[in-house]
């Protein structure tokens, strides 16, 4: 691995840091104009990091995106095939009130990793569709709690061997050690920026 400061070289009029391949794009610029000041930091960072030198690791939050969007459209395509009126961020919540029972607003948003005004519009519309029902708490008036009603337990006793199914699918092929992983991975790029 070349050290900090090594040369760039010029490939069909721009210059190129020769630290790794492909190269960064920061490290890309007219070859009239040298390499830019953050060249050095870009190859300093190669030395310090190799695997940002062997990965293209650009892709990961395309491929993060793309996986993401793919599980939501088949989870949606599954809800409607049901004839259910619900999306994927939905669900999400009224599985999290199906296992832990009543719940604040603020537990909800934790529990399901979501932000306090996402939270409030998903029980807005789960109790729009009468899936969700808001009562206060008998000890504190300024305060809501969400319970699932008769319908909503209803809806997700319908829809869980369809979401089982779905699970079973895109795990097909992976191990439980790929589980392992997978989580263990994500977590800690989730641990490297914290709140």
């Amino acid at each position: 691995m070349p050290e900090t400061g090594t040369p760039c070289c010029t490939t069909n009029g721009w210059r190129q840091c020769t630290a790794h391949y492909p190269p960064f794009r920061s490290c890309l610029t007219p070859a009239a104009t040298g390499c830019r000041s953050n060249c050095s930091t870009t190859i300093t960072l190669a030395v310090k990091y190799p695997i940002l030198s062997q990965l293209s690791y650009d892709n990961v939050g395309t491929l993060l995106d793309r996986t993401t969007r793919l599980l939501k459209a088949h989870f949606q395509r599954a809800f409607k095939d049901a004839g259910v009126d619900l999306t994927p961020e939905q669900w999400v919540v009224l599985d999290h009130l199906h296992k832990e029972g009543s719940s604040s607003q603020t537990d909800l948003a934790n529990g399901t990793f979501k932000d306090a005004p996402t939270v409030s519009r998903i029980i807005d519309k789960l109790a729009k569709k009468g899936m969700a029902a808001r009562t206060r708490f008998p000890n504190d008036r300024r305060r809501y709690q969400v319970a699932l009603t008769k319908k909503g337990e209803t809806i997700h006793e319908q829809l869980l061997p369809k979401v089982e199914a779905l699970r079973v699918q895109a795990w097909s092929g992976l191990s439980e050690a790929d589980y392992a992983d997978l989580t263990r991975i994500l977590d800690r790029i989730r641990d490297n920026f914290p709140e």
